[in-house]
C-alpha cells in the first residue's frame, strides 16, 4: 500500500472507533516497541477495515512461488488478487477445517494483532475464514475481528520482533513450515538483529549457531532449486528439509573441509540429484563416509551422472565474490560453493541435439528407477570405503569375496548375462593379484 492509502485506512479505523462505543474491548497486552514496554488496546473491528499482510513471513515461500508462476506481485487491495491470497492462506485443508469448526463452535478466543492502518500481523487465516462464514451464512457475528492495534510508525525491526514472537516462538513452531521459518529468520537478519537476539526471540534451545546454521540451510535450498531449474518453487524443498539438515551435518566434518572447492561443488551437484529423487534422508546421511576417500568420491560423482545418462555440470573456474570480510570462514566457503551454478552457454545445433538425446535418455527412467539407481550408487561408494578400512585384514577380504562368488554362482545364468563384462573385469583383477604374489 502507498502512504496515502495507509493514512486513509488508519483514519477510517480511527473514525469507526470514535463512533462505535462498544468496539473497544476490555483486553490489554504489553509489547516492546523502541525498547520500551507499551500497552496495546484490543478492539472489535469490521472485516472490511482490515487488509491481509501477505509478506509477513508465515506464507513467504508459497507467496514467492505463486508470484513466480503469475509473473507479477500480488496486491491484497485488489479484489482479483484477494481470492488468490485467501487460497494461499487456506492451502492446509486440515488447518482450514479445524479453524472453521473452532470459530463456528466457540467463536474467536484469541485476539489478533494489526498495524495502525489495519494490516493483519497475526490472524490472517482467521480473517479469511470469518469472511467465508459471513458470505455463506450472512450472520453478523462473523463480520468482526477482535484484535490488538499497534500505534503508528512502528519500525520494521519491532514489527519483525512482534511477528516472530507470535508466530515463531518455540512453542508455536509446529504450526510453521520449515522453509517459512528460515525465511522469517532471514528477515530478522535483514532487519539488523544479531544472531544472539534472533536466538533469544525464537526461544527454546535455539543458539546463535543454530540461527547461522538455518540461514546457511536456506542458501543451500535456494541453490538446489536453481540447480533443478525450479527457482522459488519452495514447495519442492518443503518436504526435503531433512535432506538439507543431513547435508549440512556432512558439510561440518573435517573430511568435507579438506576437499578442494571444485570437489565440494561436484559433490553437491551429485547430491542434489539424490535429493531430487528423494533417496531417503537416512540414506543421504551415509554419504559422510565416501567424502573421506578420494576414490569413493570420484566413484559417487561419476556414477551418479553416468548411470542417469546425463553430463556432469561444468564448474566455473572464476570464483565470484563470497561476501564481505565480516562473514565467518565457513559462511564464505559455503557461499563460494553454492554460487557456482552451472551456466547455460550458447550451443550449436549439433550440441543441442546431443543434449536433447541426453534428456530423452534420463526421462526414459522414471523417478522410481532413478531413485533405485542412486541408492545403489551411494551403497557402492560407502562399500568402497568400508572395504578399504579393512585393508589390514586381507584374509577377511578374501573370505568376503569368496562368499560373494559363491552367492553369484547360485544365480540363474540369464540374470548374470548383463553382468558378463563386470565378471570378466573381476576375473582380470583376480589374475593380477595372483601375478603380484608370484612376482
Amino acid at each position: 500500500m502507498t502512504d496515502d492509502i495507509r493514512i486513509e485506512s488508519a483514519e477510517k479505523i480511527d473514525d469507526y472507533i470514535s463512533k462505535v462505543d462498544d468496539c473497544q474491548l476490555k483486553q490489554f497486552k504489553y509489547s516492546e516497541l523502541n525498547g520500551r514496554k507499551v500497552e496495546l488496546q484490543a478492539y472489535r473491528l469490521p472485516l472490511d477495515l482490515l487488509c491481509y499482510n501477505i509478506r509477513n513471513g508465515r506464507f513467504a515461500a508459497e507467496l514467492m512461488e505463486k508470484e513466480e508462476s503469475l509473473g507479477r506481485r500480488l496486491n491484497p487491495e485488489k479484489p482479483e488478487d484477494e481470492e488468490i491470497i485467501e487460497e494461499l492462506f487456506l492451502a492446509d485443508k486440515n488447518q482450514k477445517e479445524y479453524l472453521t469448526e473452532n470459530l463456528k463452535r466457540l467463536g474467536q478466543i484469541d485476539q489478533g494483532v494489526i498495524t495502525h492502518d489495519g494490516r493483519i500481523i497475526n490472524g490472517n487465516r482467521r480473517v479469511v475464514i470469518l469472511k467465508k462464514l459471513f458470505r455463506s451464512t450472512g450472520e453478523d457475528k462473523y463480520n468482526y475481528f477482535e484484535t490488538y492495534r499497534l500505534p503508528p510508525k512502528v519500525s520494521h525491526r519491532d514489527l519483525w520482533r512482534i511477528e516472530t514472537g507470535i508466530q515463531l516462538s518455540f512453542d508455536l513452531q509446529a504450526k510453521y513450515g520449515p522453509i517459512n521459518e528460515l525465511f522469517k529468520i532471514k528477515q530478522g537478519k535483514e532487519s539488523n538483529f544479531s544472531y544472539k537476539q534472533i536466538a533469544l526471540i525464537l526461544g527454546g534451545s535455539n543458539t546463535e549457531d543454530d540461527v547461522k546454521l538455518k540461514l546457511k540451510r536456506l542458501e543451500l535450498i535456494e541453490d538446489y532449486l536453481k540447480y533443478v531449474n525450479q527457482p522459488h518453487k519452495y514447495s519442492e524443498a518443503e518436504r526435503r528439509n531433512e535432506y538439507f539438515i543431513n547435508l549440512q551435518k556432512i558439510m561440518k566434518t573435517k573430511a568435507w573441509k579438506s576437499l578442494s572447492t571444485d570437489d565440494q561443488t561436484r559433490f553437491l551437484h551429485a547430491t542434489y540429484e539424490a535429493i531430487r529423487v528423494m533417496v531417503g534422508h537416512l540414506k543421504l546421511r551415509r554419504l559422510g563416509k565416501p567424502i573421506k576417500d578420494k576414490d569413493a568420491i570420484e566413484m559417487y560423482i561419476s556414477e551418479t551422472f553416468g548411470k542417469l545418462g546425463i553430463s556432469e555440470p561444468s564448474i566455473e573456474k572464476e570464483l565470484e565474490d563470497t561476501g564481505s570480510d565480516n562473514l565467518d570462514k565457513e559462511e564464505k566457503l559455503i557461499r563460494g560453493i553454492i554460487k557456482k551454478i552451472p551456466q547455460k552457454k550458447t550451443m550449436t545445433k549439433r550440441k543441442i541435439k546431443k543434449e536433447e538425446r541426453k534428456i530423452q535418455k534420463i526421462s526414459s527412467l522414471d523417478i522410481k528407477k532413478q531413485k533405485k539407481v542412486l541408492i545403489d550408487v551411494i551403497d557402492n561408494a560407502v562399500e568402497l570405503v568400508e572395504v578399504k578400512e579393512e585393508i589390514k585384514k586381507p584374509k577377511k577380504l578374501v573370505y568376503k569375496v569368496n562368499n560373494i562368488i559363491r552367492t553369484l554362482s547360485e544365480i540363474d545364468a540369464d540374470k548374470l548375462k548383463p553382468l558378463k563384462k563386470d565378471l570378466e573385469d573381476m576375473c582380470k583383477s583376480v589374475q593380477l593379484l595372483i601375478k603380484k604374489i608370484e612376482s
